[in-house]
Order: structure tokens, then sequence, then C-alpha cells
């Protein structure tokens, strides 16, 4: 009488179900972000609100100084009062900007999800997916960064600072950037995947 071999199951295989909910949490990071960075900015506008803008500026405290001991500068939340039309268009833009790529990097990723569910994890279209989110990461979100700080520097135009001069903080968000070698990376990767299937496809 013959042994029944136990199929052993892949605790981590992409089942439906994470399928479903890595649609579900997409779903729900890109309404949460339109609501904060769009539609927010839009209704502070309609309402005549002011904004909320951070600040950062060197600070003098003596007694530290004089005890020898080092600090950074200081970030203040400033309050703009009466913000223009054009303030509040270089705040929305930002936004939309910052919501524009999220939308396309959902949009890909659900669809590599589709695709790597239905077992074409290394069909040609993924490598140019997986390219198309590499650069969104290398170039799309060091730009926006760079559009938000200037829409964050037109708010402050003619704000009544106290006096206290501005510090200037150059920083690139290197997060993503790190992540999108990362993700370049995968995407050679599946060139090589890619380039074996159509071998074996080719043989049978």
């Amino acid at each position: 009488m013959g042994q029944q071999r136990s199929q052993s199951k892949d605790r981590l295989a992409f089942t439906r179900a994470d399928r479903i909910g890595l649609g579900t949490l997409l779903i729900l990071v890109n309404s949460v972000a339109i609501a904060a960075w769009v539609i927010g900015p839009v209704l502070a506008w309609v309402r005549r609100e002011p904004i909320w803008t951070p600040f950062i500026s060197e600070v003098k405290v003596p007694a530290l100084d004089s005890a020898g001991v080092s600090y950074s500068a200081a970030t203040y939340d400033v309050r703009v009062a009466q913000p223009t039309a054009g303030q509040h268009l270089a705040l929305v833009g930002s936004g939309v900007l910052w919501v524009a790529l999220l939308l396309v990097g959902s949009v890909i990723v659900a669809r590599l999800m589709s695709s790597i569910g239905a077992g074409n994890a290394f069909e040609r279209a993924n490598v140019t997916r997986l390219r198309w989110l590499a650069g969104l990461l290398l170039v799309g979100t060091p730009v926006a960064h760079v559009v938000d700080l200037f829409a964050r520097g037109a708010l402050m135009g003619g704000a009544d600072l106290g006096g206290l001069p501005p510090t200037a903080s150059i920083s690139l968000p290197w997060l993503p950037i790190v992540a999108g070698l990362i993700v370049a990376l995968i995407a050679q990767a599946f060139v090589a995947g890619a380039a074996l299937r159509d071998d074996v496809e080719g043989l049978v």
C-alpha cells in the first residue's frame, strides 16, 4: 500500500486574501492622502482659514553657550493668518503632485500584485512596471520634495517672524531614493527571469 505524500503549504505564499488586503490598504492610503494633501488645503482656501507651516531658525541660548553645550536650530510652527491666493495655490499644487505620485505608484503595485497572483511574475510587462516604480521613487519623490519646499517657502513671504533669521535646510528623501535603487535592482533581476521564461517557453 503506497504512502500518500503530505504536501506542505507555503505559509509565505501570496494568497487571494493577501491581495485583497493589500488592495484595501492602497485604497485607504490614497484616500487619506487625497483628503490631507488636496481636499484639506482646498477647503482651507475656500474658508479663508490660516495656514500653519514649519519654519527653521537659529536660536541663541546664552546659558548653554557659556556652558559649552552645543544645540541645533529650532523649528517653529508659523501661522500665516491671511495667505494669498498664490500661496494657497502653491500649497495645493504641491499636494496634487504628491497625490499623483502616490496614485501612479499604487496602480503599478496593484498591477504587479495581480500579475504575480496569476503566476506571471516574470512577464516582460512587470520589468517595465518595476522600472517605472523605481523612476517614481528615484526622480519623482525628490522633485515633489523640492516643489514642497518652494511652496512652504512661498508661505513665508511677508510673514512677521519677529526678526528671526531663516536657516537654510536642504535635505533629500533618502529612504525613497534607496528604495528606488532596490526596486531598480529587482527590475534587473526580473529581466533575467523573463529571459529564462522565454527560453523555457521556446523549448515547449
